[in-house]
């Protein structure tokens, strides 16, 4: 109905043009046909516009989709749910317990009899033999202690203990042949000092120096005099052997 009145009103428009130029022409002395074709060419665009002015502007595409856009957008935003990070996994952790440790240190070396545990502290009885000799059998306790002391924080897990006390047990055979075995020395590492270390370049020789305390009983302190005389020994564990020629004279 609307676009029928647009087009009476577009008609009405064009015919009320072309009488007027008609008649304006016809008064100027123009001839007949040129007259016609004047008017009805006017007529016709003022048709065309009219139609044009009086139709209405249909909704551009753009617009549309930003309306649709505008309308959509809150509907997304509250739909999207809240990423929140996932908590961290547990990451699994070495048995650490007393008893797997005690058991991990006897591992390192057949020569460990015992394994005591404190919370700070750990007590291990150590018992070479046979043993060539003295000398030999404080060079191999301190080669023993290089490897336990290197492998000790993997096994123990923990940073609580402090110390590490070795009760080295040097074999014996009475006057009756009968074998045994007696305390020769009790040595004494702080643990921290060797989170530093550089493992690559460490001796046996330096295991020698670095023990907090040395108690020598009476075959130990025998066994340490002939390790002490072998040149090698004497320049490179100097540390040990001034504790043992101490030790000579107290």
């Amino acid at each position: 109905m609307k676009d029928l009145i647009i087009f009476l009103a577009a008609l009405a428009a064009g015919v009320v043009v072309w009488k007027l130029l008609s008649k304006k022409l016809y008064a100027l002395g123009h001839a007949a046909w040129k007259v016609r074709l004047a008017s009805l060419t006017v007529a016709f665009v003022s048709f065309i516009l009219t139609i044009g002015l009086l139709a209405p502007t249909p909704p551009t595409q753009t617009s549309s989709a930003t309306v649709v856009k505008a309308k959509e957008k809150p509907a997304q935003t509250a739909q999207a749910p809240i990423q929140t990070p996932e908590p961290p996994k547990p990451v699994p952790t070495v048995e650490n317990s007393p008893e797997a440790i005690k058991e991990q240190i006897k591992k390192l070396k057949p020569e460990i009899q015992e394994v005591s545990l404190t919370t700070e502290s750990v007590l291990i009885t150590h018992l070479r033999k046979p043993v060539w000799d003295g000398k030999h059998w404080v060079s191999s306790f301190f080669f023993d202690t290089l490897d336990i002391i290197k492998a000790f924080p993997q096994i123990a897990g923990t940073d609580k203990l402090r110390t590490i006390t070795f009760l080295v047990r040097t074999p014996t055979v009475d006057q009756m042949g009968k074998e045994g075995d007696q305390l020769g020395m009790k040595v004494t590492y702080e643990l921290p000092p060797f989170k530093a270390a550089n493992w690559n370049n460490m001796s046996a020789w330096n295991m020698a120096n670095l023990p907090k305390d040395i108690e020598f009983k009476r075959l130990g302190l025998e066994s340490a005099v002939e390790y002490c005389k072998d040149e090698d020994n004497a320049k490179n564990a100097n540390t040990f052997c001034r504790r043992v020629l101490i030790k000579l004279q107290s």
